[in-house]
């Protein structure tokens, strides 16, 4: 299922590989960035194994993530600097703006979704999937029969 589940995110990102990492510690820097370190820490726990991070990572919003990595790259920055704009609001984990910002939205958990919104020209049930797929715990993931029955899925 974690398969699927970096395959559906390749897909909704529009990026392949999705994780590119070297070596096992940095796949697991990866993964810490993506869901947290809190959340990788209790997967492991939760198999008797443990995880310790040099720093804690509150994780990525998938649906923000995505969208970004779909977007075309910036252009080249103009000769002539742009008329100064007001500051754009900024997230208050990350000080960037929230046009940039990645954060998980603490509102909203990863799993649920408006059934009428679409992120990236995908429906918003495809970002909730590829999150309950992509759990680092193996006990708490989405199951393949339960995965058929998703709404995302149970839709076409």
């Amino acid at each position: 299922m974690w398969a699927c589940g970096v395959v559906l995110a390749s897909a909704l990102s529009a990026r392949y590989p999705f994780f590119r990492a070297a070596d096992d510690v940095s796949a697991l820097a990866e993964l810490a960035d993506l869901v947290g370190s809190a959340a990788l820490q209790r997967a492991a726990g939760s198999l008797g194994r443990r995880v310790v991070t040099s720093s804690h990572r509150r994780g990525l919003c998938l649906r923000k993530l995505c969208a970004r990595l779909r977007q075309p790259p910036p252009a080249a920055p103009a000769a002539h600097p742009p008329a100064a704009h007001p500051p754009a609001a900024a997230c208050p984990r990350c000080r960037l703006p929230d046009t940039q910002c990645l954060c998980k939205d603490d509102t909203k958990r990863e799993e649920d979704f408006d059934p009428h919104a679409f992120v990236a020209g995908f429906p918003d049930s495809a970002f909730s999937l590829a999150a309950r797929l992509l759990d680092p715990n193996p006990r708490t993931r989405i199951s393949a029969a339960d995965a058929l029955h998703h709404p995302f899925l149970s839709a076409c």
